[in-house]
């Protein structure tokens, strides 16, 4: 696992936070800005709110031990886990509707816009659970 500052594995589950509330935005909002798909009400819940409450709360849990610098690698590693399959989720339940977009079945915006917070929280995910804190012995958070 790679060393990391403290700052950076922060901005990393700040970045998690950001776009997984994005994410549970992105089915209203692109219904208002014409990017909209047509699929029934609870499988925007399953594709983009589900996962989207998810890895926000495993992000919020992150920053918390990050700002303890509790030195819970389990805990810290569970979050990352969390945030990672929550985006592989959304990665992967939006495979179909890029697929469409090739066939010209749904337009590339609507396709994009639906698809691009996924497999940016499973990259920033990833990222976390494979950071361990600089100056720390087998990843235990000591304070500075």
């Amino acid at each position: 696992m790679g060393r990391a500052t403290i700052g950076s594995m922060k901005a990393s589950a700040v970045g998690a936070l950001l776009l997984s509330l994005w994410s549970i935005t992105v089915p209203s909002l692109g219904r208002r800005l014409g990017l909209g798909v047509e699929v029934p009400a609870k499988v925007e819940v399953v594709d983009h709110v589900i996962p989207g409450i998810a890895a926000a709360v495993a992000s919020i849990v992150a920053l918390a031990l990050l700002r303890r610098r509790s030195g819970d690698d389990i805990g810290l590693l569970l979050a990352a886990g969390v945030v990672a399959l929550s985006g592989l989720w959304m990665t992967t339940t939006h495979l179909p509707l890029v697929v469409q977009a090739g066939q010209g079945i749904v337009p590339w915006p609507a396709a994009i816009w639906h698809s691009a917070a996924g497999p940016v929280i499973l990259g920033l995910g990833v990222a976390l659970f494979a950071m361990r804190p600089e100056g720390t012995e087998a990843g235990a958070a000591t304070p500075s």
